[in-house]
């Protein structure tokens, strides 16, 4: 018989959305950067994509320069009412989004009004579905005259930084709920700095170690106590990756591949921030299984050669070729009991175009989360990745990872089916526990 497993009455049933990916007409680092190398990025999809195992039906789009423009994107900046209404049809009860940097502060020092007011608008709408809010402040994207600046490493990023998320909590802050300072500082720093494919696009170790481990840590904790000075009882944390690292043949040596991999991609960063943290905020996507010998690509080169490595006849992989593995959720779960703070899920997806696998995957990472909180796991909320199908990043609009299709020749938006179970999951508030350990 399997045991039903029933959340807490306040558990945050939500999904998420970046303002670069979603809203349109950006003007930031990332859409300056798009323009200049969209046709770069589209005569190297074939390199870098033909291992995936829908490529032949999305090789048309990912061979376009216009797939990597994120130009309208989906319009979410003018018809966030109408997707606020989706997501309630879906049958959730948060809402994780991010504000746009530089359409606030588009010049160092000079906030524009208007787009205030339009952040204002969009929160007090959200509310008034009795929705939660979950408000990112950064997603990434830089303003241009502080990418001008050598972005991150502009001496006064820090200052500017605290500046505005001080803004946010003034103007903003009663209509916030959960805080999130910055999302995935890792992937940020090892994309653009480590293996230097995304802006700026400059490889640099030592500027690596000194962004990760010093600037943002540092950067994090200086928001947090800025914005308590404005908001004492506000709940913050930051997003960070977690992934599941699983020791091939469970060997001395890559059991201890894995200890370090941990250690260094999370324990060293998590020490620097975990006492300005109210709970901790976790993006999961997938997997990762290490082996001796794959040391080298797993830290220095794309995650996108990893493709190469697919075995679809013994697993399930996503259309962007991430392992879907719902127990990893679990797992990383269960590692986060020993920073003893609340977690809540802010990111957790796949890209599935035809909607084949989202609604096993949802059901069974479910299933997982619940036995890690049965197991005494403390978790407050699950954020599905992504609310609607949007643009992502250097891969442009080609991976659809949205519980909402949109059409983007008519801005049409079209719940998926897989969407309703997850809905049906959230309204009923319960689901059963797994009843048997998946060890694929």
């Amino acid at each position: 018989m399997q045991k039903i497993y029933r959340f807490p009455t306040n558990f945050l049933w939500g999904a998420s959305t970046a303002a670069h990916q979603i809203e349109g007409d950006c003007t930031n680092d990332w859409s300056v950067w798009e323009k200049k190398n969209a046709q770069r990025l589209a005569k190297q999809a074939i390199r870098i994509y033909r291992h995936l195992p829908k490529w032949d039906r999305l090789k048309e789009q990912a061979q376009n320069p216009a797939n990597y423009i994120s130009g309208k994107s989906i319009d979410g900046y003018n018809r966030y009412r109408e997707d606020m209404n989706l997501l309630k049809d879906i049958g959730l009860n948060s809402y994780r989004f991010s504000i746009e940097w530089s359409r606030i502060e588009p010049e160092e020092g000079a906030y524009d009004e208007k787009e205030i007011q339009h952040y204002l608008e969009q929160l007090e709408y959200i509310k008034s579905k009795g929705i939660a809010t979950v408000v990112t402040i950064w997603h990434w994207t830089i303003p241009t005259w502080l990418a001008n600046k050598k972005g991150v490493l502009y001496p006064n990023f820090q200052k500017s930084f605290v500046a505005f998320a001080t803004l946010l909590a003034k103007r903003l802050g009663k209509y916030v709920d959960y805080w999130i300072t910055l999302n995935e500082p890792d992937v940020y720093t090892m994309q653009s700095y480590l293996q230097g494919f995304r802006p700026p696009r400059k490889k640099n170790f030592l500027k690596t170690l000194y962004i990760y481990f010093i600037l943002l840590p540092n950067v994090h904790n200086e928001t947090y106590d800025a914005i308590k000075e404005v908001l004492p009882k506000s709940k913050i944390s930051l997003s960070k990756q977690f992934v599941g690292y699983t020791a091939i043949g469970n060997t001395f040596e890559n059991r201890l591949i894995v200890l370090l991999a941990q250690f260094f991609t999370n324990d060293l960063f998590m020490n620097r921030v975990k006492s300005h943290l109210d709970f901790v905020g976790i993006n999961h996507y997938f997997t990762t299984r290490i082996n001796l010998f794959r040391v080298k690509t797993l830290l220095f080169k794309s995650a996108l050669n990893e493709f190469k490595y697919l075995d679809p006849q013994n697993r399930i992989y996503s259309d962007f070729g991430w392992e879907l593995y719902p127990k990893s959720l679990y797992l990383a779960l269960k590692d986060l009991r020993k920073y003893k703070l609340p977690v809540m899920i802010t990111e957790h997806g796949l890209a599935d175009s035809e909607d084949i696998y989202r609604k096993w995957f949802i059901k069974d990472s479910l299933k997982y989360l619940a036995k890690a909180m049965n197991e005494g796991v403390n978790v407050i909320g699950y954020h599905h990745w992504s609310l609607l199908d949007n643009f992502e990043w250097d891969q442009g609009f080609w991976p659809q990872f949205g519980l909402i299709a949109v059409n983007r020749k008519t801005m049409e938006r079209k719940i998926r089916k897989s969407a309703f179970t997850y809905g049906n999951i959230a309204r009923k508030n319960t689901i059963n526990l797994p009843e048997h350990e998946d060890e694929k």
